[in-house]
This record gives C-alpha cells, structure tokens and sequence, in this order.
C-alpha cells in the first residue's frame, strides 16, 4: 500500500503533463487527420445516418481550445447547413439561420493539420442597419465586410496563428 500511493501519484502526474504538452495552437487528442471521415457529410449530421461533427468525441477535445463558447452555441443554433469541402488540410462547412440566411450565416473552418475550429460570421443588425463579419478564433475580432465570401482565402487571411 506505502508504494502503491507515491506510484499512483507519479502516474497521474505524468498523465496530466502529457495531456497538457502539446504545441501551443494545437490540442493533445487523437490525430486530426481521422476527421477527414467528415469531408463531405453535413457538420449537423444527416437524417440519423451519422450525429453531428461537434458531438464527435475527437471533435469536442479538439474545438474546446479553439473558439470562444458563446459563438460557438449560436452558430449551432443555426440549423441550415452545407456538407464540408476540403482545401488541403482544412474542411469548410457553412451553417446559417432557417430563413435568414443572407443575414445570419457563418463559414466554419476546422483545419486538421493545426487541430483547430475558426468561423468567419456575418451577422444582420437591424437596429443598426449594418452588417457585421466576425473572425471566431481564440479571441473573436471584426473584420472588414464582405471578408467571409472568400472562404478558403479569409482562413489564410484570418486564421490564429
């Protein structure tokens, strides 16, 4: 028992520091690459045939680092989606409010080779009249308007670094 306790601590402390050694920017879980599966499903899931990307177990470990909470459950409320797209190693979804989509809509960007999730969104005011565009990374920031229409070229531009 006396050196059963001192190895459970030294085991749990080596996990824990293995959990938390990865890259800045990238996440330790499972290889980003295995989520290529996605490419070409719907990031909401399809009529039972497979759940949704963000309740993914590899997806959920990976995105809690990646983007601000808050964003991330009002771009999910919107409930249109498109299947993802692959350029090279970054899938792009868009998600956009039913029947308000060319005022609420986002492009959702999850790039496998950093292990992160970043969205541009664009958002309607109509208090304000105004459209905004959102960078969702780490620290969500405005960008200039009409930056989410180029969606592969707004990643480069964009993204975290």
């Amino acid at each position: 028992m006396r050196t059963f306790l001192p190895a459970l601590i030294l085991l749990l402390t080596l996990t824990q520091a293995s959990a938390t050694s990865a890259e800045p920017g990238k996440t330790a879980g499972p290889p980003p690459a295995s989520l290529a599966v996605w490419e070409g499903r719907y990031p909401l899931g399809y009529r039972g045939e497979y759940g949704s990307f963000f309740e993914d177990k590899a997806v959920k470990a990976l995105v809690a680092n990646s983007v601000d909470a808050r964003w991330l459950r009002k771009v999910l409320g919107w409930t249109v989606n498109t299947p993802f797209t692959r350029s090279g190693d970054v899938l792009m979804a868009t998600l956009c409010k039913p029947h308000d989509c060319g005022d609420h809509n986002a492009v959702i960007f999850f790039d496998m080779d950093r292990g992160s999730l970043q969205m541009c969104v664009s958002e309607f005011d109509a208090r304000l009249q105004t459209v905004t565009h959102t960078w969702v990374g780490a620290s969500p920031r405005r960008i200039e308007g009409g930056a989410c229409e180029d969606t592969i070229g707004c990643y480069r531009r964009f993204r975290d670094k």
